[in-house]
């Protein structure tokens, strides 16, 4: 009888990797995934770009996340002709996420004249959330990751909780599609008319302009830990800039460190002796940008992959003019003009490169 059991057991596993794998492994799922999530946005972004690689030219591709406020219509015609800039600045995306997007947008490493690699600062300093445990990778990466990247992946996140959560996604992909099924199978025709509704997802991206609301009017007095707000800020507002502008400066535990070293010095170690450069930017600090003295990071991965692989680093002070409240919607985020111009200061900073 145990035997019997254990049996229909192993049976039982059998069929549930047998249909994971026909399922979400042979790519047909990802025809009916929703267009709006993590998963959805990032497949999009790949054949888009893989298709833009095949009408020629000197490509640059800007890599980030929500932060990277990159209009490539306006790069283009700063650039005028001379180059074409893809967007792959994707909200919620880490340099994990940027690794494996390069490895399967361009498969030979060599669709790009140049790569803009975007840091918040050059020195690692740290947030609260260690980015090596951001299981929510995991959401953009679920089309791309391959049991072959299982050891490697599940090396680079240090928590016990990770470790399960990247194993069993790894392993068994339904995790991480079972709430994009369960929506699907409620309403197949929603879901249909859905992903209809994305097919000029690309002409909308190229086309978009920016948020024209601004922070003018907004000061900061860091010494007295106090912020006049600008007329007419609701209180959530308020809140995510105390939070974003004076949270207290904390030593660095040094995982910024490794795991920039890691995810950035895999990019970097992928294009070295090609013909793509690598260039490194620091992005605006923000609309007030905090004080220098509260840094507390002395180590920059930055720096020591550049100047191992030969990247150029974009000058501290390239996007400094951008660092002003008029420009930025929020804490992080610029709004139409600051994108605007920011877009212009890139493409400025390609082209010096001789490109």
């Amino acid at each position: 009888m145990g035997k019997f059991l254990l049996l229909r057991m192993l049976c039982a596993v059998g069929g549930l990797f047998a249909v994971d794998g026909l399922v979400f492994r042979t790519g047909w799922y990802a025809g009916w995934m929703h267009p709006d999530s993590s998963t959805g946005h990032y497949e999009r972004l790949i054949v888009h770009e893989r298709e833009q690689a095949q009408a020629g030219g000197k490509r640059v591709l800007v890599l980030g996340d929500s932060r990277t406020g990159f209009l490539a219509r306006i790069a283009d015609e700063r650039a005028a002709g001379r180059l074409r800039f893809g967007n792959a600045a994707l909200g919620g995306t880490t340099p994990r996420c940027w690794y494996y997007l390069l490895r399967d947008m361009d498969p030979e490493a060599n669709a790009y004249a140049a790569i803009v690699v975007p840091f918040g600062h050059y020195e690692d300093e740290e947030a609260v959330d260690d980015l090596r445990n951001r299981t929510g990778d995991l959401q953009f990466l679920a089309e791309r990751l391959r049991l072959a990247d299982a050891p490697a992946f599940v090396r680079s996140v240090s928590s016990l909780q990770a470790h399960v959560q990247a194993i069993r996604a790894l392993a068994w992909k339904g995790f991480l599609y079972s709430r994009d099924v369960q929506d699907l199978l409620r309403s197949p025709s929603r879901r249909a008319q859905t992903i209809e509704t994305y097919r000029n997802w690309a002409e909308w991206v190229y086309g978009y302009q920016g948020e024209a609301r601004s922070l003018e009017g907004l000061e900061v007095d860091y010494a007295r830990r106090k912020i006049t707000f600008p007329p007419g800020l609701d209180e959530r507002a308020r809140a995510d800039l105390m939070q974003a502008l004076l949270w207290e400066p904390f030593q660095p535990k040094g995982w910024m460190y490794e795991y920039r070293k890691e995810w950035i010095g895999k990019i970097a170690d992928r294009y070295r002796g090609t013909g793509t450069k690598l260039i490194f930017m620091r992005l605006p600090r923000g609309p007030v940008p905090r004080p220098a003295e509260w840094g507390r990071a002395k180590t920059s991965a930055a720096r020591e992959i550049a100047g191992r692989v030969g990247a150029v680093m974009a000058p501290e002070a390239f996007f400094e003019e951008l660092e002003q409240p008029r420009l930025f919607v929020d804490a992080r985020h610029l709004n139409a003009a600051g994108m605007t111009r920011f877009s212009e200061l890139i493409a400025d900073l390609v082209l010096e490169q001789g490109l």
